[in-house]
């Protein structure tokens, strides 16, 4: 596959942030050529949940940016304020207006170097930022991924209902934290497991506590009904953090022209790491490509 990510800048306001840029080696069908900006959760930065280290002879990759690339699309990942080459100083997120700020500005950037607008791909934490952003022009689609929309309260996961409140502005990250999203024995490979937590705590060795205090402050943090994209939800079947009830009131609430819900057999919350990678990485092409149009629910 080819060379290491790009690291572009963008700059927001007063601060500068890292876009990190993977172009496809060539233009393939399904992706097409189209850009697509990756928003990582709030633990660990773009880096470190997608751009996995570990590179299995003749396997599928465990790099989101490089099956995108193959894939035919041209994919970005931003870092966040206060995470990986987003970090200055003790600078950390002001509350979801400047999570916003970061990925709109961002898209912009996409569409500014490209022409196109982004699809925005969210995950866990990101695709609460994702699906805010798509209720603006500033990307083309959503890709929803393990997430949360929480119009309702008693359809949130119980682990999420269960998070404590961060005491500080910083949280520091630990082995047992970075293994938290391998749960469900057989859906992933342990070396895998082991290689992703030494390159993410490398990488990202304390994150801003700004999330968790987001959204800790009141869900949602998005109104599905002004979206007016096409829209994919998606998580692993094994996902304690994203509720099938949760999702399934999402899609009858979103207005876009296409939505689909898939649920990825034997996968985690971290879908890009597991041994059904391949048919998640499948799942976003051929959505994009034009399958799945319509309303739709089901497994992957």
């Amino acid at each position: 596959m080819s060379g290491a990510p790009i690291g572009r800048t963008v700059t927001v306001r007063d601060r500068s942030l890292r876009l990190w840029h993977l172009p496809p080696p060539v233009v393939r069908p399904g992706g097409a050529g189209r850009p697509v900006l990756l928003l990582h959760g709030g633990a660990y930065s773009t880096m470190a949940v997608f751009h996995h280290p570990h590179r299995p002879a003749g396997e599928e990759t465990y790099s989101l940016l490089e099956a995108l690339a193959f894939r035919g699309f041209d994919p970005y990942g931003l870092d966040f304020t206060g995470y990986g080459g987003s970090r200055s100083g003790d600078l950390v997120p002001g509350g979801m207006e400047w999570f916003l700020d970061d990925a709109a500005s961002a898209a912009r950037r996409i569409r500014a170097r490209t022409g196109h607008a982004p699809i925005v791909l969210g995950w866990s934490w990101g695709a609460q930022v994702a699906a805010a952003l798509a209720e603006t022009p500033d990307v083309s689609g959503l890709v929803f991924w393990g997430g949360v929309w929480g119009e309702k309260a008693d359809l949130v996961p119980e682990p999420l209902r269960a998070l404590p409140r961060p005491t500080g502005p910083w949280r520091t990250n630990t082995r047992e934290h970075a293994l938290a999203d391998f749960l469900t024995p057989g859906s992933h490979d342990p070396r895998v497991a082991d290689a992703f937590a030494e390159h993410a705590l490398r990488t990202d060795p304390r994150s801003p506590s700004a999330s968790r205090l987001v959204f800790l402050s009141g869900l949602p943090l998005f109104d599905p009904r002004r979206i007016r994209h096409p829209v994919l939800l998606v998580h692993g079947e094994y996902d304690p953090l994203a509720g099938r009830a949760d999702h399934e009131a999402l899609a009858d609430a979103l207005a876009g022209p296409r939505v689909a819900y898939r649920v990825v057999p034997g996968a985690d919350h971290n879908i890009q790491f597991g041994l059904s990678r391949a048919v998640f990485f499948d799942l976003l092409r051929d959505f994009w490509a034009g399958a799945g149009s319509g309303g739709e629910v089901g497994d992957a």
